[in-house]
């Protein structure tokens, strides 16, 4: 199970920023189809071109980045993130700016998020929630020793590669 991690929800508040980037390139990248918006920005699925992988592109609100203290925020999420390792906080790959785009490339979970697992499966028997409930703990615990304070817990944040299979039959 991947947390979409220390990152924040994706509730889009910035409507200068919410134009779709899906079919661009931005960098290294080809921006493939949005996964979310946010309090932060935008969560768009893409392809390293170079390495040919799967990504998710962390783009910062337009009006965020040009406050320099959320631009610096955003900064050091990707710092403390990198050095975040643990089998349930994605990876951060990258932080760039492309065209006053600010973004940061992260590792991309395949699979559904708990919500969607939920909707589909049901309530989870008592051995599945601990499970889970012991995987975000793990994890929240891993990112609290690095001084991060995820924002935006809930079911739609929490990824798993578990049920895939499960999930798309």
């Amino acid at each position: 199970m991947s947390e979409d991690s220390i990152t924040e929800g994706f509730r889009e508040k910035d409507t200068g920023s919410s134009a779709d980037l899906s079919g661009s390139t931005v960098g290294d990248y080809r921006v493939l189809r949005r996964l979310g918006q946010g309090g932060m920005g935008q969560v768009y699925l893409a392809e390293q071109i170079s390495l040919r992988r799967k990504v998710a592109l962390k783009f910062l609100r337009s009006d965020l980045a040009s406050n320099k203290d959320s631009l610096k925020r955003f900064q050091n999420e990707a710092e403390t993130v990198a050095q975040a390792t643990h089998p349930s906080i994605v990876q951060v790959y990258a932080i760039g700016e492309s065209n006053g785009r600010h973004f940061m490339a992260l590792e991309y979970v395949e699979g559904r998020n708990l919500r969607e697992y939920l909707s589909f499966k049901g309530t989870l028997d008592l051995a599945a929630a601990l499970s889970v409930l012991r995987q975000i703990v793990s994890a929240l615990v891993r990112a609290s020793e690095l001084g991060i304070v995820h924002r935006d817990i809930k079911p739609e944040n929490i990824r798993s590669e578990e049920h895939t299979s499960e999930l798309q039959s």
